[in-house]
């Protein structure tokens, strides 16, 4: 039997709809319950819903569960943020502001004759010197790095290229480390299909040192590290274009080869990422495989067609006696607040028995704290771990927790970075 319904009843059921709250399902009130149901199981999108609200009245306008004016003025300012088309580069300039007022202040805002170390200041004249052959007795660390300094190609071009045109020596440091702001910001938005989460993981990564180390001058200018972070942070993102994930996998190989740990890392948060596809995930594992043997193959052409000599691993004796005072302090600078986030992780995987996840995991985190153990500089060696936090927040995106829940982890871990 059809449902019969005069044209007030109609506009009347209509309206209902339109009203409605965004889940519910809403029939026809005169139809028999066995027979048919005009626009049965109709169920109103959000989206039409926001539509039709600037033309009610105020009284029904109060239904919407997500009205401004039931908000308190701190989360209609993150409502704000967060919306729009443009919401990446409000999130970028409020991490930027962070930075600044929390972390370090930037090195281009400052004097443009920065003094660069011996190593440097070699590549910037000529891009493939093997700075190995400094001769500087009265600084053996410094002379040390700077044989580690010789295959770093794609920082010394850039930094000839700022050199040539005038230009502050920081620039190229300073756009890659806002590249790799941007990056942290969308990937971590995509992984948990939230962009508030995606705006405070920006302001966690403001408050780690990893910004510090692509801004600021640190004491002595060492402006590769932001193009090395910005490059694997541009390959993340890339992870859906092959051709521009190869080509920043394999820059970011020839910008620092403590890139590779990164990769690694980018590797567990790939397989942990619950909305990727088996065909996405198996063309980012073979593409970067192919970028990582392109560069070991031009690697060893161009060290034997140059002559670049190889640093003397001995000195890594050296960094491991001085790593024993100050092992606390640099395993809290891989990660500051997102210490607490990660170590939940590896608990609920430990306590939902996943047992090869959690073991990953945890070889991953060896990894990381092995690669600071083994250098002197531990703080700048840790930056190049932060896919860790990535694949944190996949492991926390699998639906055991809500979203507010996580969002509160979240703003504790950026508040403890950003204040630390």
């Amino acid at each position: 039997m059809n449902c019969i319904c005069t044209l007030g009843e109609r506009t009347c059921f209509t309206l209902n709809i339109l009203l409605s709250r965004p889940t519910r399902q809403v029939a026809c009130p005169t139809a028999p319950d066995t027979g048919d149901i005009w626009l049965d199981s109709y169920i109103l999108p959000y989206r039409l819903a926001a539509r039709h609200k600037r033309w009610t009245s105020r009284k029904l306008a109060y239904t919407f569960d997500s009205e401004p004016a039931a908000m308190n003025p701190l989360a209609r300012a993150a409502k704000w943020i967060v919306s729009g088309h443009l919401w990446h580069l409000k999130c970028l300039a409020i991490s930027v502001l962070c930075t600044v007022l929390f972390t370090c202040s930037p090195a281009i805002l400052h004097k443009e004759d920065a003094d660069l170390p011996p190593a440097y200041a070699m590549k910037a004249e000529h891009p493939f010197a093997d700075t190995s052959r400094l001769t500087e007795p009265t600084n053996v660390d410094e002379r040390a790095h700077g044989a580690q300094l010789t295959p770093r190609l794609t920082g010394s071009i850039l930094l000839w290229t700022a050199i040539k045109m005038r230009l502050h020596p920081y620039l190229p440091a300073t756009i890659f480390g806002l590249v790799y702001l941007f990056g942290v910001i969308k990937i971590a938005a995509d992984i948990t299909s939230d962009r508030t989460v995606g705006f405070l993981s920006g302001l966690l990564f403001a408050g780690l040192y990893g910004v510090c180390a692509s801004f600021s001058i640190n004491c002595m200018p060492k402006p590769f590290d932001g193009i090395a972070l910005g490059m694997v942070a541009l390959s993340a993102m890339s992870m859906r274009r092959p051709l521009l994930l190869f080509i920043s996998v394999f820059l970011g190989c020839w910008s620092d080869e403590r890139c590779l740990i990164s990769f690694l890392l980018l590797f567990m948060t790939i397989q942990s990422w619950p909305s990727l596809t088996p065909a996405t995930k198996g063309m980012f594992r073979v593409t970067v495989g192919a970028a990582f043997a392109a560069y070991l193959a031009t690697r060893i052409l161009l060290s034997r067609f140059l002559g670049w000599n190889s640093p003397d691993p001995a000195r890594m004796d050296i960094a491991l006696t001085r790593f024993g005072p100050f092992a606390q302090l640099a395993l809290w600078q891989l990660f500051e607040g997102a210490w607490g986030m990660i170590l939940l992780v590896v608990w609920r995987l430990f306590m939902s028995r996943k047992l090869f996840h959690a073991a990953t995991f945890v070889l991953c985190l060896a990894i990381a704290v092995i690669s600071v153990s083994v250098v002197k500089d531990a703080s700048r060696s840790g930056i190049f771990a932060f896919p860790i936090v990535f694949a944190a927040l996949a492991g926390l995106s699998t639906g055991e927790i809500g979203r507010g829940e996580m969002r509160r982890i979240m703003t504790f871990s950026a508040i403890v970075t950003l204040l630390a």
